[in-house]
């Protein structure tokens, strides 16, 4: 039995976390394009949302993710994100930056939040700007 479904009585659905920047401009269409991926409804996921998205939240605060990754085995799907056209995380800084930065961080993470043999974990990377949202998945690293 999963700790998912001791805590709620019943079955566990698979869950996924998704971190992102806070701008309005693109909070939806990230998270309409998180769903479509991974298939999971918006009750199946949690939403970290901070300035700067995943590369300004590098260095500040890794606790969501690890409490997410720690606490629930049903969890399947974790996103990484940051936006381009002008973030207030990275004043003056330029899209080519600002994506060069969530690589490097998703790199990190998928080496955090390895894989099991009974719990796959896919990372799904998303970089908005006005233009559109260029996606990139990985799949389950052991």
């Amino acid at each position: 039995m999963s700790d998912e479904t001791e805590k709620t009585g019943e079955p566990a659905l698979p869950l996924g976390f998704l971190q992102m920047c806070i701008d309005r401009r693109f909070h939806r269409a990230v998270q309409e394009r998180f769903e479509a991926e991974t298939g999971l409804a918006t009750q199946q996921y949690w939403l970290h949302a901070e300035v700067g998205g995943s590369p300004g939240l590098a260095k500040k605060r890794r606790e969501a993710p690890d409490y997410c990754y720690e606490n629930f085995p049903a969890l399947r799907d974790m996103g990484w994100s940051a936006h381009g056209s002008k973030c207030g995380g990275f004043p003056g800084r330029d899209d080519d930056y600002i994506l060069k930065k969530l690589r490097k961080i998703v790199k990190k993470r998928i080496k955090r939040y390895r894989s099991t043999h009974h719990r796959p974990i896919v990372h799904h990377v998303f970089f908005a700007t006005d233009e559109g949202i260029w996606y990139e998945r990985f799949p389950p690293v052991k």
